[in-house]
Order: C-alpha cells, then structure tokens, then sequence
C-alpha cells in the first residue's frame, strides 16, 4: 500500500461527467482536460475521498483488469494529475 498523501481536486480545477468522460477545467491556466474510462473512474473515486487501496480494488471491477495493472494505473494517474496541478494533497 502507498503512503503518499491523499490527494484531492485542486482548489481552481472544476470537472463534470459527460456521457463518455470526464471534463477537468483549471479557470487559473484556462485548460480543459478530458479523461476517458476507466481514468475517468479513477478522478470519480478520488474526488470521493477513496482510499488509494480502494480505488485500486475498485478498478479491477470496473475495467477487467489484475492487481498489477490496476496498481500502475492508479499510482501512474495520481502522479501525473498531481504534476500536472489537477490534484494536489496537504491541507484544504
């Protein structure tokens, strides 16, 4: 299990559901930025406060996958999100 901080949407992204992705809007940079599935299932299950380990379990459910692919694609997405200023951790 990862020890990172738990991550959380930045203050200055917003994001809505569209029928086939997620759409993550930064007002501070003006981007948009869309995220198909199964990422889109990995911003959801963030913004919800889930566990690292939990949105792992969950996504081997929801896309079909194994332990393995599910732990690289959550760590990898976490990572890049966070570089990428679309989540951030510490306090609110």
């Amino acid at each position: 299990m990862e020890n990172r901080p738990k991550p959380r949407c930045a203050g200055h992204v917003t994001w809505v559901v569209e029928p086939h992705c997620v759409v993550l809007f930064d007002s501070t940079r003006n981007l948009r930025h869309e995220l198909a599935y199964p990422e889109a299932a990995v911003w959801d299950l963030i913004t919800r406060g889930r566990s690292e380990e939990t949105i792992r379990s969950m996504l081997e459910l929801i896309a079909g996958i194994g332990p393995r692919e599910a732990r690289e694609l959550v760590g990898s997405r976490l990572d890049l999100w966070a570089e990428e200023g679309w989540l951030e951790t510490g306090a609110p």
